[in-house]
């Protein structure tokens, strides 16, 4: 074997093994040349089926480069997923390779690294929405709460399939605001949200559920306008906004502020579309209304024909005659 010489420019290898559920390890090697490989008289010994028993060797050639030799193996290598036909091959720090199912990272020992994120603990509340009980609880009393507010509202011939039918619909959204959510951020930040989210959606619905019942009493009682128009879209904003924060809060780990910030434009937004759309539904879009041919001899015969006081009296001679039949 041959003799090796030890040097302060360490490298550090980051071992990512995919038939061990994503591991990493992390080795260090400060004397060259190495070998990777899984016999047992390697530097570096990996558990790979794909991997020759002397796969590779590694060569120090200066503070920023490695050359990368291959040993006669049966399945190669590749670097950063190209794949090399040849034998040699020089990489420098943050550079992967690829043997077998296994993927190594090079860093020099000096490579920079991110800063270091904040650690944020979640409250008691957080803690207690999160559980699976407390989600799956809120979610079916959603949807009773939901299925009775229709029924009592709505009054028709099909009022208990149409309660039914509203309940699913609710709990449907909800479902799929969390699955949404949850699988995100599962994805993109290894979090667990999904019942969280669950629990805070079905949390909001309840409140908005009471929110409109008392705005229903405060319009009835004030004989509604402006202002109460005003106080009902600002109490919808800042529920929306306090649902999108509460998302973020377990979608994340983004500063509170910032949080906010997104949480509030977002929302700002999206309560401007929902105005402007429902407002543009109450133009009337027909100037002048076309009437049916059915009632067109109707409106003929009341019209007036030469005064108002003819008219009148047309009127009362109809009347009359009304009563006479009865």
């Amino acid at each position: 074997m041959t003799d090796k010489e030890i040097t302060n420019n360490k490298l550090i290898l980051q071992i990512v093994e995919r038939d061990n559920r994503g591991v990493i390890n992390h080795h260090k090697i400060d004397s060259f040349p190495a070998t990777i490989g899984r016999g047992f008289d390697n530097d570096i010994i990996l558990n790979d089926p794909y991997i020759s028993e002397n796969h590779i060797e590694i060569k120090n050639i200066d503070d920023e480069k490695w050359l990368l030799t291959d040993l006669d193996s049966l399945n190669g290598y590749s670097i950063n997923k190209a794949p090399k036909q040849d034998k040699e091959s020089y990489f420098k720090s943050g550079d992967f390779i690829r043997i077998g199912n296994t993927i190594i990272t090079f860093f020099h020992s000096g490579h920079k690294i991110e800063k270091a994120k904040r650690l944020v603990t979640a409250n008691k509340f957080v803690k207690t929405i999160s559980k699976a009980h407390i989600g799956w609880a809120l979610f079916f009393l959603v949807g009773i709460l939901s299925a009775t507010w229709s029924y009592l509202e709505i009054w028709s011939a099909n009022a208990k399939e149409n309660a039914v039918s509203y309940g699913v619909i609710i709990v449907s959204t909800i479902l799929l605001w969390s699955v949404i959510w949850g699988i995100s951020a599962r994805l993109l930040h290894n979090k667990k949200s999904f019942f969280g989210q669950m629990s805070i959606a079905c949390i909001w619905v309840i409140f908005i559920g009471f929110l409109s019942y008392v705005s229903k009493y405060i319009e009835y009682f004030t004989g509604g306008g402006v202002f109460i128009d005003i106080i009902t879209n600002g109490a919808d904003l800042i529920a929306l906004v306090v649902l999108i924060f509460g998302s973020l809060t377990l979608f994340s780990d983004m500063p509170s502020k910032r949080r906010w910030i997104t949480s509030i434009i977002f929302s700002f937004g999206l309560l401007v579309g929902i105005v402007g759309f429902d407002l543009l539904s109450k133009k009337e879009t027909i100037l002048r209304p076309e009437y049916s041919k059915t009632i067109e001899p109707y409106f003929t015969e009341i019209l007036p024909s030469s005064s108002l006081d003819e008219f009148v009296s047309g009127l009362e001679d109809n009347f009359k005659e009304l009563q006479k039949e009865k």
